[in-house]
């Protein structure tokens, strides 16, 4: 008889603590539940979340202690989204993706873009922006190279940096235009610069044989240009008038140097070679009026 007593002591010792532990339990709480749609709400009552069920996928919402959406999240068969609000209701991220690719997109306060991301199978596009329509730095990229572009406040383009499989360019503008640009590729590179009338000022090439530099004057006119090849090179000047002044050259034969007149015309000229050398004198007529030897 004792040891039935035991037995049945136990045994409503055990079932006292399963109830105080029924009664620990959250009310309605089920082990396993299926519906469409949950709202879970807070002590207020108030709405904190909602997720549901469709036949392509499904949605949650998460909302704020005043009943406001704060955020999004979708699911369905091409793809989802997710949204972040702030308090005030206004779109602050917005994120989707799809099979072909996804986007990014950050806004300010005002509801103007601050930033965006798009990434597809073939490239993607980075934008930051200023204000709303107006990027201040927008960064593409795609199978065959890249494009960086950097812009004013003013909408206006101040930097571009482009570049594929064989050339690439640099572009720095000012608010007149451009200032400087330059270009490379295969066969060597070209650099220029302008000036506020948009016009060529200076500019370099180079490629496999030498290069070349030039000074330009107002206008376009070339007042200075220097060449460089493996056999020699030439330097020469002109006038405010872009006539011929002066020009001096040497290669492996020797070298000469060229004087002219206001006409552009040869007034002088002086020749260098192994066997000697040589000087001449030009009047106005072209005529040779002197020389040595």
């Amino acid at each position: 008889m004792s040891a039935e007593l035991d037995e049945l002591k136990e045994e409503v010792a055990r079932l006292r603590a399963e109830l105080e532990g029924l009664r620990d339990a959250r009310p309605g709480v089920e082990p396993d539940l299926a519906c469409r749609s949950v709202t879970l709400v807070g002590e207020d009552g108030g709405k904190r979340a909602v997720l549901a069920a469709g036949e392509e996928g499904g949605l949650l919402h998460l909302y704020g202690q005043d009943g406001r959406l704060r955020a999004g999240i979708g699911i369905g068969e091409s793809g989802g989204f997710v949204t972040v609000l702030n308090h005030e209701g206004q779109l602050q991220v917005a994120m989707g993706g799809d099979p072909e690719g996804g986007i990014l997109i950050i806004y300010g306060r005002g509801g103007e873009t601050l930033a965006s991301v798009k990434a597809e199978e073939e490239g993607g596009i980075i934008r930051v922006y200023a204000h709303q329509d107006s990027a201040m730095v927008s960064l593409e990229a795609d199978g065959d190279g890249g494009l960086v572009a950097i812009c004013g406040r003013d909408g206006e383009q101040r930097a571009t940096l482009e570049a594929d499989g064989e050339n690439g360019a640099l572009v720095l503008c000012g608010r007149d235009g451009p200032g400087i640009s330059l270009e490379v590729d295969e066969d060597g590179g070209l650099a220029a610069v302008f000036g506020t009338d948009g016009e060529v000022r200076a500019s370099i090439s180079a490629g496999e044989e030498g290069g070349t530099v030039d000074v330009f004057g107002p206008e376009g006119v070339l007042r200075a240009s220097m060449s460089v090849e493996p056999l020699g090179g030439v330097f020469a000047v002109t006038g405010t008038d872009g006539e011929f002044r002066a020009s001096i050259g040497v290669d492996e034969a020797g070298g000469a140097l060229v004087v002219g007149g206001a006409d552009g015309e040869v007034r002088a000229a002086m020749v260098v070679t192994p066997e000697g050398g040589r000087f001449e004198a030009y009047d106005n007529e072209g005529e040779e009026v002197a020389a040595l030897p």
